[in-house]
């Protein structure tokens, strides 16, 4: 392949000037890089949908560049975006996603299939399948994730899986009309990929075949949670603001300046390391008067929570998982998880399904029935408490076995007892309760000679 910089630069006419550089549209979700000559200037960008559903840009919200410059590295930065992305990237990370067949009416698993292999083992000597599926969830909520599938192009056997970090990453539009995936390796080498063998998992939006960074799109939101987190900083660095002001009436020259300093000094650091409360004295004609820390210093806090909360907003993570205890509801653990997993990671997960079927699978085997599916009910897993009710409930019932139960709960299967792998079955829905009432009470049956004495009886009274 050529090179990019040769391609890019005779697909768009060359290097640009300055002027022509700071004319162009800003992309979507992006805060311009400026040179050092520039530094102060505005750049505007906001998002909006045209009747195509595809994103248009505009430039009505001003954001000062030369403060901090907020990109998807810096972003993770603060600390309630690595949370929201941290949870969401493990958690997806810890399913299983297996190879199912529809059999039956019924999903299968399939043993032993090569897409299974090549998900579950791991792509290289210094990465796990747990750390493959997490850096590509990661590049996921910065808005792309890629993982390129080697295959053989005579078979389509899968022979190498390798995972491509989202700013190496780019879509071209052949001549053929036909979109490509370019992909620059550690190495320095230009790969040009066809789209069947690249997973590619997309945030909201569409800017050239490519999802949009939420860290881009709402920079201004996470740059004030940026300049909210270094005040901080520096604002605790700094002691909190002075405690209060020494004033002395007239005035001292330098030696009476000094002495006052170090009697100053001698007699706080006293009382700061005394456990006692005591008072201190100041020479005559030197008086202290404290000073309040300002409303804007003591709204820090209340203005850092509002910063986490709309963060958690836009990854629809709940407060709690981030350490914002004031957003927890009084209900149960289960409940919350259970929420966490339908509203949060499911879209995720059906995402990541619908895009490994679609390109690991042949057409044949999608004909067939082939599905890659994500085991939810690993993170659906309640208490203790709660699990083993669950399954006592379904063994009593006979919608499970005993030893299936026991697999559940983690237990080795009980191999001494063949009743362990039959299915019990509730006494009173069976007809087991009705041969024993019949057993109990049995029918009594009158004699044969009292019978036909009664119906000769009957023939004289109507004789």
């Amino acid at each position: 392949m050529a090179d990019k910089k040769g391609l890019m630069g005779w697909m768009f006419g060359g290097p640009k000037t300055k002027t022509e550089r700071r004319s162009e549209e800003v992309e979507v979700g992006e805060i311009p890089s400026l040179p050092d000559d520039e530094i102060g200037a505005k750049t505007a960008f906001t998002v909006s949908l045209n009747d195509d559903g595809e994103c248009r840009k505009e430039t009505n919200v001003f954001v000062n560049a030369n403060k901090t410059k907020v990109t998807n590295d810096t972003g993770l930065a603060l600390v309630t975006v690595y949370a929201c992305i941290d949870r969401i990237s493990a958690s997806i990370a810890s399913i299983p996603f297996k190879v199912m067949k529809l059999e039956d009416g019924e999903y299968v698993e399939v043993e032993n299939h090569p897409v299974t292999k090549a998900l579950k083992n791991p792509p290289n000597d210094w990465m796990t399948s747990f750390h493959l599926i997490r850096n590509f969830m990661v590049d996921c909520l910065k808005g792309n994730g890629y993982i390129w599938f080697k295959k053989k192009y005579t078979t389509g056997e899968i022979i190498e899986v390798e995972w491509c970090p989202e700013n190496k990453v780019d879509t071209l539009n052949t001549t053929a009309r036909r979109w490509v995936y370019t992909y620059s390796d550690e190495y320095g080498n230009y790969h040009t990929i066809d789209p069947e063998d690249m997973i590619h998992v997309r945030a909201l939006g569409n800017n050239n075949r490519k999802g949009l960074s939420p860290i881009m799109l709402h920079a201004s939101t996470v740059k004030t949670g940026l300049d909210m987190q270094n005040y901080g900083e520096n604002f605790f660095n700094g002691g909190a603001k002075p405690s209060g002001v020494v004033g002395v009436k007239g005035q001292l020259n330098n030696q009476g300046w000094t002495r006052l300093l170090n009697t100053w000094n001698s007699n706080s650091r006293r009382a700061m390391e005394s456990t006692e409360n005591r008072v201190m004295f100041l020479p005559a004609d030197v008086t202290y008067t404290p000073i309040s820390i300002s409303p804007i210093d003591a709204a820090l806090v209340q203005t850092m929570k509002l910063s986490r909360s709309e963060i958690c907003g836009i990854y629809n993570v709940p407060g709690y998982m981030v350490g914002d205890l004031d957003k927890a509801y009084s209900g149960s653990v289960t409940a919350m998880l259970t929420s966490f997993v339908k509203n949060t990671l499911q879209p995720w997960a059906t995402n990541c399904e619908q895009e490994f079927t679609k390109k690991l699978l042949s057409d044949d085997e999608i004909e067939s029935g082939y599905i890659v599916q994500a085991d939810m009910r690993v993170l659906l897993r309640g208490t203790p408490q709660e699990m083993l009710q669950f399954f006592k409930d379904a063994a009593t019932t006979g919608f499970i076995t005993r030893n299936e139960g026991r697999a559940g709960l983690g237990y080795p299967k009980d191999k001494t007892d063949p009743q362990m792998n039959k299915f019990l079955v509730n006494v009173s829905q069976s007809g087991f309760a009705d041969n024993q009432d019949n057993q109990d009470n049995p029918k009594t049956e009158e004699p044969e000679e009292d019978n036909k004495q009664d119906e000769e009886e009957e023939v004289k009274e109507n004789e």
